[in-house]
């Protein structure tokens, strides 16, 4: 058989992950999607030992579209075979995750381990790009300085500059040049007025948490007159972070603690269903699924790890339908129900094992409860 390295047709490198592309491959239905995931080690490029691993899946997932008889596999199989030869001369992450069908040829680097497994069904497995999201989301860094602002990618410890705003950009505004004090207040009052619109832009196609960095000063003058600043993970005093470098680090200190309090957040807000109406809230994953598909999913919270295996359509399996030595063919309800409730508009958090012990390790919040 042709191993997935060699003769493969050219496909992209694996890239980071945004939301936008869970999203896409959530609406993504039609027999057969193909999700491989494999942990690997971070390096320049892709170890002897990882690249066997990914063989040996890419293998076995052809010898699964192989046995459906379908007659239509061939292109999903060369995508696939693709995606993974591309994979092996690049740059490695803690982990790969392939998606392959008729329509679509994704692959991401992931910034934590996933389990290594294949899946071949009419919908992704998307649970490890949610776990990655919620971990290291990419944020907005917005750096105000006096003469000009910039508005910066932050993702797995790199920074990608989007835009920049200079003062002067503005249009020139009729005032006194004889009064230098005026003056220099309506120049800065203008060049907020334009960072605020490029922020505007910015967050309509990338609506991420954000971090700004500035003096406190430009903060505060920044933040007093915006109306872009929600998910707002922290700020930054640039007297003591003037390097790129040191942005980068204080700002992932600032994500890590909104993360953290997003994670209570979302607790709280079951807990405040709890404690009100308890129609609001549907706890278990059959609750959670009936729920789901009435369309009134707000906030999915689920514990990390928890997977149930099940059937298509939100049943779960009897135990002794499975076997538990052989992941490749049990179904997740638990990756099916995140991704219902994403392409329903709702949010999904991860919270830590045993945060919802209560509920069965999954609640699912509807809109009425939401404060």
């Amino acid at each position: 058989m042709t191993t997935a390295t060699k003769h493969a047709p050219a496909s992209p490198q694996p890239r980071a992950l945004r939301w936008s592309d869970v999203a896409q491959l959530t609406i993504s239905i039609g027999f057969p999607c193909v999700t491989v995931t494999l942990p690997t080690k971070p390096a320049a490029r892709m170890t002897p030992s990882d690249q066997e691993e990914l063989n040996v899946l890419v293998q076995q997932a052809e010898q699964i579209l192989r046995a459906t008889g379908l007659t239509n596999v061939g292109p999903v199989i060369s995508a696939l075979r693709g995606l993974a030869a591309s994979a092996t001369t690049g740059r490695t992450g803690h982990a790969l995750a392939l998606y392959a069908s008729r329509a679509v040829q994704r692959s991401f680097r992931l910034p934590q381990t996933s389990t290594r497994r294949v899946v071949v069904e009419s919908t992704f497995a998307t649970r490890e790009l949610v776990a990655a999201l919620h971990r290291t989301p990419p944020h907005l860094l917005l750096t105000l300085y006096p003469s000009c602002a910039h508005v910066y990618e932050a993702q797995q410890h790199t920074l990608v500059l989007r835009s920049t705003v200079h003062v002067g950009d503005q249009a020139s505004t009729a005032v006194d040049p004889t009064d230098p004090e005026e003056l220099s207040r309506l120049t800065m009052d203008a060049f907020l007025g334009d960072v605020e619109a490029e922020l505007a832009r910015q967050r309509a196609t990338f609506p991420s948490p954000l971090v700004i960095a500035g003096t406190p000063r430009l903060i505060d003058l920044f933040t007093r007159r915006s109306s872009h600043c929600y998910r707002l993970a922290g700020m930054i005093d640039t007297a003591y972070a003037q390097t790129q470098d040191e942005l980068l680090r204080r700002s992932a200190v600032a994500l890590e603690r909104y993360l953290l309090a997003r994670q209570t957040d979302a607790l709280a807000l079951v807990r405040r269903a709890e404690a009100g109406d308890t129609h609001l809230l549907a706890s278990g994953i059959e609750a959670a699924w009936q729920c789901a598909r009435r369309g009134q999913a707000v906030m999915l919270v689920v514990e990390q790890s928890y997977s149930v295996p099940g059937r298509v359509g939100g049943h779960p399996m009897d135990p002794q339908d499975y076997e538990p030595a052989d992941p490749t063919h049990i179904h997740d309800l638990v990756d099916d129900l995140v991704e219902e409730v994403i392409r329903r508009g709702g949010q999904v958090a991860l919270v830590d094992d045993g945060a919802l012990t209560d509920h069965h390790r999954v609640a699912l919040v509807t809109a009425s409860a939401h404060p």
